[in-house]
């Protein structure tokens, strides 16, 4: 069975998208769907054709799994335009944009769609989940009965222990 990051290569294009991911089913564990204006536009529909070819993915945006993806691990966007606000701040009180530095992310969010999760027939484990920053317990997708709960207190860890701590806790196909 060929698992190589390469037979994912035809997502980059809409009308392909559904082909791609059928083409995926069997080949494949799980999708890594990029971030992207494309993929942001069609977001549902690409959600909706790897959950039904059970393909879980990954997003590096929570808007992704608030449309019915699995998981999200990346940079908590409010902050990044924050940080580029304070950038203007700076060159508009007089300092020149090639003497600033260049900037990292500092905040990062993992977001969990458990509705996702149960549809795919995975458990999440109860050790990851308090180590996100919003679990979503109901996607767009359906009617909206369900609850959201947001988990202000959750730590921001940096992206390589997040990213460590997730892959040492794998799902656990129930």
């Amino acid at each position: 069975m060929d698992r190589s990051p390469s037979c994912a290569a035809g997502l980059h294009g809409y009308p392909g998208s559904a082909p791609a991911i059928a083409a995926l089913e069997g080949r494949a564990d799980a999708l890594y769907v990029c971030g992207d204006p494309l993929v942001s536009t069609n977001q549902v529909h690409i959600n909706t054709l790897a959950l039904n070819a059970r393909l879980p993915t990954m997003h590096p945006i929570g808007e992704y799994v608030k449309a019915g993806g699995l998981i999200s691990y990346g940079a908590n966007i409010p902050d990044l335009w924050r940080r580029g606000g304070d950038y203007v701040d700076k060159i508009l009180r007089g300092a020149k944009p090639g003497d600033l530095p260049v900037e990292q992310p500092t905040k990062f969010d993992l977001i969990i769609n458990l509705k996702t999760a149960k549809a795919l027939g995975l458990t999440v484990p109860p050790t990851l989940l308090p180590l996100a920053n919003e679990v979503i317990e109901w996607d767009r997708l359906t009617s909206g009965n369900g609850t959201w709960r947001t988990c202000p207190d959750a730590p921001y860890r940096s992206a390589l222990r997040g990213i460590a701590e997730a892959a040492l806790i794998p799902l656990q196909v129930s």
